[in-house]
Formats: structure tokens, C-alpha cells, sequence
């Protein structure tokens, strides 16, 4: 079932008995409550929870169980497209994102003529969001026919991290609003 991934574990668990949590049959915590936030649990093939019952009747409370697996790779895509009717032109990929430990990731934008992924950057940016911008414009290759861009996010690492996006827009002009004006009809009379 856990196929032996890593996870953050939390738990708070309260009985009646003595209870004893195991992961991978070894002994993780014990007692009447077991409470425990974001613990590391690497390698995990099982979990079990055991009690000892004294008596005929006892209540167990398990007031949250969560675990949350650790991703070491990150391969996602994103499709965006402007849907405005009035829209002109595609004119950039506004994006911000970092991570929180030095984690070199790529950022990648499909290329819709030649069907291949351009990379945008390849940084490590763990400090602070930073705003950047990817010019595309009109006829751009990267932009389809219905105004949509694909990207992609990749990294891979061998410890735990976050992708954090702040920013990731589609900045694009509309159609020039029509100005008014005035229809004349010459009179014909003559």
C-alpha cells in the first residue's frame, strides 16, 4: 500500500488504553494520546496502530490521521489560454516561483510549430519570489491558435522540497475599441 515512499506523518489519537503506533513494525509512539505534527517517515511499507484493552469497554478517539507524501520530482504542465473575446495578441508569460531549499527547477514552454519543449530558465531561486517575464507576441510559436500556452515545471532532487508559484499570467492586448461615427448619406435630389 505505501510501496515504501516517504511521507510527513501527523496524528492525534486518544484512548481509554495504551496504545502503540508502529511503522514498519517498529515502535513509533505509545501511550494514551499520541499526538505528533510533520514527522519524517521514510520508507514505509506499514502502519499499524495496536491497543491493549483492560477491560470490556474503552473509547479511541482519532481526532486526525494525515499523512503527506514527500515528492522528490516535480513533471507538471499547465494549459493557459486568454479566452476574451476582444483579444488581439498574446504578448507574455508573466511567472514568479521559488523554492524552499536551493532546488535548481525548469521552467519550459511547448513550442506548437516544431511540437518540442523550449526551456525558458533552469534556476535556483530560493530566497525570494522574483517576477519574470517570456515575450511572446503576435504569430508567436509558442502561442496556438485559441491564444492558449502550455508550460511545464521539472526538477528532481534527491531530499524533499516545495514549489512555491506566486505569479504564472498570461498578459495579452485587446482589439481596439471601435470609435464613434457618423454615417452620411449624400441627398440625392437633383
Amino acid at each position: 500500500m505505501y510501496d515504501g515512499r516517504d511521507f510527513y506523518f501527523s496524528c492525534d489519537i486518544v484512548s481509554g488504553t495504551s496504545m502503540s503506533l508502529k511503522v514498519n513494525g517498529v515502535q513509533k509512539a505509545s501511550g494514551t494520546t499520541i499526538d505528533f505534527d510533520d514527522v519524517l517517515i521514510e520508507d514505509v511499507n506499514s502502519i499499524r496502530l495496536d491497543g491493549s484493552r483492560w477491560s470490556t469497554t474503552f473509547d479511541s478517539k482519532i481526532y486526525y490521521f494525515k499523512l503527506v507524501e514527500i515528492i522528490k520530482e516535480i513533471d507538471v504542465q499547465v494549459d493557459m489560454q486568454v479566452t476574451d473575446p476582444e483579444a488581439a495578441s498574446v504578448e507574455s508569460l508573466e511567472y514568479s516561483h521559488k523554492t524552499n531549499v536551493s532546488q535548481p527547477i525548469d521552467l519550459d514552454i511547448w513550442n506548437w510549430n516544431t511540437e518540442q519543449w523550449y526551456e525558458i530558465e533552469s534556476v535556483s531561486n530560493s530566497g525570494t519570489f522574483d517576477d519574470d517575464s517570456f515575450t511572446l507576441g503576435q504569430d508567436s510559436q509558442y502561442v496556438n491558435s485559441s491564444n492558449g500556452v502550455r508550460i511545464r515545471y521539472q526538477a528532481s532532487g534527491s531530499f524533499p522540497y516545495q514549489l512555491e508559484i506566486d505569479r504564472l499570467a498570461l498578459n495579452y492586448t485587446s482589439l481596439p475599441q471601435g470609435s464613434p461615427f457618423e454615417l452620411s448619406v449624400p441627398n440625392d435630389s437633383s
